[in-house]
């Protein structure tokens, strides 16, 4: 009988702390102060620019797979990279995100169901190699393929000669195909996405508008606005 795994508490390693790569939309604000606003209607808004950044990481990835910047033998790997970091960070769009828990899933599903046939199809397959190769090897679905094996030098009647044990794994190279399809999704419900979020961002500055006490509130008394 198998037990639980538990997962440990991860510590970072000793050194400096890393840089922080983010968006912030519309730009900074000039303000010398923030309103941190808290409740649904922030966490989605957090969620859906969580969506933006992970679609705009994969597009950016899919294009260094497919471009000519890593075309030369060196980058064999680095280009590989690029294809399985491309795949991963789209597959991380389609899983319950920031404090939205099982939204984000429905909301980019809709949004890939109004797709051409071909996206949608690139789509499904993009989610397989993302569950059964790249985000972990599932036997039997994976496309890696393993090897262990004698080279045989020559062989007479009474004597073999025989090369050291030898072990190979392969998997199926980057896809340029695939990825630029990957391109073409993230750009299609990027667009589908972005303008979802702009008027999540509009409803939010009307309800702002119209609970001005709360929000001078908030203010003064240097707390978050609970968003209703």
């Amino acid at each position: 009988m198998s037990k639980t795994r538990k997962t440990p508490t991860a510590k970072r390693p000793p050194g400096a702390a890393p840089e922080r790569l983010g968006i912030n939309v519309p730009g900074s604000p000039v303000a010398g102060r923030k309103l941190a606003v808290r409740g649904p209607r922030s966490a989605e808004l957090i969620d859906l620019l969580s969506i933006l950044n992970d679609l705009l990481i994969a597009a950016m990835a899919a294009a260094y797979a497919s471009g000519k910047d890593l075309s030369a033998p060196a980058f064999v790997f680095a280009r590989e990279a690029c294809f399985e970091g491309a795949v991963i960070a789209y597959g991380r769009c389609f899983v319950s995100g920031q404090g939205t828990a099982g939204r984000r899933p429905r909301l980019l599903e809709d949004f890939v169901a109004e797709l051409e046939p071909e996206l949608r199809d690139a789509h499904e397959y993009l989610l397989h190699l993302r569950d059964n190769r790249i985000g972990h090897h599932i036997a039997g679905s994976t496309g890696q393929l393993g090897e262990v094996y004698f080279g045989v030098v020559s062989a007479a009647a009474n004597a073999i000669n025989l090369t050291g044990v030898q072990v190979a794994v392969d998997s199926e190279y980057a896809d340029q195909a695939l990825m630029q399809k990957l391109e073409k999704l993230s750009e299609a419900l990027r667009g589908r996405l972005g303008s979802h979020f702009d008027r999540r961002r509009a409803e939010l500055g009307d309800l702002a508008r119209s609970h001005a006490k709360d929000i001078l509130d908030a203010v003064h008394g240097d707390h978050p606005w609970q968003a209703p």
